[in-house]
């Protein structure tokens, strides 16, 4: 599952020469965003000395080493270079180049805001045995549909989660190494296989708004909405099988195995249409891919009284649920 060796399974770095916190961040040209991450960090209402940042690339062709490397003077902070692995191998390796007591992940693509690694801190001590993070916050001047996806996506967010994102995660470096750190097998759904293996330890997953990091990489149309789903969901299924019975991606793998049902409804009901003038088939599988979309949009806009969001958000899910379903056939766009 992971690389991470023996030697750092032990922890054998001496206490006294810990960080508090290492903060992890992995990147592959990221030069778009990497500064305004770093620069944030800067800004942080914490102890320079009390820190460190690891930036772990996976090959960039661009500026990015160059830009992260311009810190040194600013920051505590090293950068490493590991190619052509996924984004989990990358995180680990991270922390096995840490000096810290504690582990931040952050995603090059992220601000954070001052009192992030204070508060983390501070949660991280109060929830000494678990993970502590939050769900992204969305940039300024969102489109619409980033808009209401944010509203109606993270209000219920808080408190104990099923999972935090990798980007915004902070946990304990003997809790991490003690639960074997991300698995480095799967390409997506790592942050979300991580936490689900952190429960099943005993270890609690709690998600605080004052710990949400705004994420430039939200996708703001339809198009990249539908891209990023789509690659969100390429491992979902992977992890799903390999303990259903308690799988916390139940309920989106039924949601893309009734999906993916209708679309060949559709497709057969085409073919029976064509081929004896009945186009009953077509009509029924029609109006039932729909139906999902249409159930979870009312159900959340109900909730929250935002019935103008109705329209925008059934879309929206309909669009995820294209993209899931998608993901069981491998379907590369």
């Amino acid at each position: 599952m992971s690389t991470l060796g023996n030697e750092t399974l032990s922890t054998t770095h001496e206490l006294s020469q810990l960080l508090q916190m290492s903060v992890v961040i992995p990147t592959l040209n990221e030069e778009r965003h990497l500064r305004n991450c770093l620069e944030s960090l800067v800004r942080a209402d914490f102890l320079r000395k009390h820190f460190e940042v690891v930036v772990i690339d996976n090959g960039s062709t661009d500026s990015t080493i160059q830009i992260a490397e311009s810190f040194a003077s600013e920051l505590n902070i090293r950068v490493f270079v590991r190619q052509r692995v996924f984004i989990s191998a990358l995180r680990n390796f991270g922390v096995s180049m840490a000096k810290g007591v504690h582990i931040a992940f952050v995603d090059a693509d992220c601000v954070v805001p001052p009192t992030w690694l204070r508060d983390g801190m501070r949660r991280v001590v109060e929830n000494g045995a678990g993970i502590v993070g939050a769900h992204y916050r969305i940039p300024a001047g969102s489109s619409l549909l980033a808009t209401i996806w944010d509203r109606h996506q993270t209000t219920a967010k808080v408190g104990c989660v099923n999972y935090v994102p990798g980007g915004d995660l902070m946990i304990g470096r003997a809790h991490f190494l003690s639960i074997g750190g991300f698995d480095e097998s799967i390409e997506t759904n790592e942050d979300a296989e991580l936490c689900e293996r952190a429960r099943h330890a005993g270890l609690s997953v709690c998600s605080f708004p004052e710990l949400a990091v705004i994420h430039y990489g939200t996708p703001q149309s339809l198009r990249a909405f539908y891209r990023k789903q789509r690659w969100h969901g390429t491992h979902v299924f992977r992890v799903f099988l390999r303990d259903f019975p308690h799988s916390a991606n139940t309920r989106v793998v039924l949601l893309a195995l009734f999906v993916l049902g209708c679309e060949l409804g559709i497709a057969f009901g085409i073919i029976i249409g064509l081929a004896r003038g009945e186009w009953k088939t077509l009509y029924i599988m029609s109006t039932l891919i729909v139906l999902p979309a249409l159930v979870l949009s009312t159900a959340k806009v109900a909730t929250s009284n935002a019935w103008s969001d109705f329209i925008g958000l059934a879309l929206l899910y309909f669009t995820y649920s294209i993209a899931r379903a998608r993901c069981l056939l491998n379907v590369k766009t």
